[in-house]
């Protein structure tokens, strides 16, 4: 993964840990800093542990069910959906 650093923003590694720094003292730099900074932090998340989304379903007569890879809606009484869900 690449990350393209502003000259504002300085990235520094110290053993298991990354520090992020503004090189001038300006609103700025401070903002991308902080920025980089969460950019980093969720890159590092979404290798290690992957993008997950949970989902509500609210209502009378809704029903999801995981089966293998795939899932299955029933919406009402009418509306049966089978979704494939991609392999990442």
């Amino acid at each position: 993964m690449n990350q393209e650093l502003k000259g504002d923003v300085s990235v520094e590694r110290k053993d298991s840990t990354l520090l992020c720094k503004a090189t001038n003292d300006s609103q700025q730099a401070n903002a991308q800093s902080g920025t980089i900074r969460a950019l980093l932090a969720n890159m590092i998340v979404g290798v290690n542990q992957g993008f997950e989304r949970k989902l509500t379903l609210v209502g009378v007569g809704y029903r999801a069910q995981a089966a293998g890879d795939s899932i299955n809606l029933t919406l009402g009484t009418l509306i049966r959906l089978c979704i494939k869900c991609r392999q990442v």
